[in-house]
């Protein structure tokens, strides 16, 4: 429980136990929905319980930031993401091993650093229009990962990227990379 009083949250901690965060209508920085941590605004998801129950999560319209590490190690197979969500930051899905589909939306122009690292469930990704730059390991270890595919736009891709992707046959980058 996060009491009206709280002004800060260590959420970098895996708390593989930890199935909902209740927050106290009052308090000024944070607020939950369904026991996900969201910032007051809802603009902000902070952190989703690694212990939730469930196999599958809609991010609220609301929400145009999901904060570096918010799904980590989560038991999600489906994550569905909205259009106004224009980056996918550091360890956001990173060693979510049952996560199977997430769509990335048309409107994130950054995948960052192993965000979606050790994901070994996942099979198959397309890479929007508007990504510019892929950063470093952000599909390292994703195991069952098959399909790539990029769409022109592609400027970037950082080091080790699908490193240990076994799955993976083919890969054809777009002529903008550079």
């Amino acid at each position: 429980r996060v009491g009206k009083e709280c002004e800060q949250i260590d959420i970098t901690i895996p708390l593989m136990s930890l199935t909902a965060f209740d927050v106290d209508k009052d308090n000024s920085k944070y607020s939950s929905i369904d026991g996900v941590l969201y910032s007051k605004d809802q603009k902000k998801l902070l952190k989703y319980p690694s212990g939730k129950k469930g196999n599958s999560f809609v991010l609220p319209e609301t929400v145009n930031e999901i904060e570096n590490g918010a799904f980590a190690s989560t038991s999600l197979k489906t994550i569905k993401l909205h259009e106004s969500l224009k980056m996918i930051g550091e360890y956001v899905f990173n060693n979510s091993q049952l996560l199977e589909t997430i769509n990335i939306p048309k409107t994130v122009q950054f995948i960052g650093q192993s965000a979606f690292a050790y994901c070994s469930s996942l099979k198959e990704i397309t890479i929007p229009l508007l990504v510019e730059t892929i950063d470093d390991k952000a599909f390292q270890y994703c195991t069952s990962l098959t399909t790539v595919i990029f769409t022109d736009g592609l400027i970037e891709i950082g080091n080790s990227v699908f490193e240990g992707c076994n799955s993976l046959q083919t890969i054809s980058f777009p002529e903008t990379v550079t």
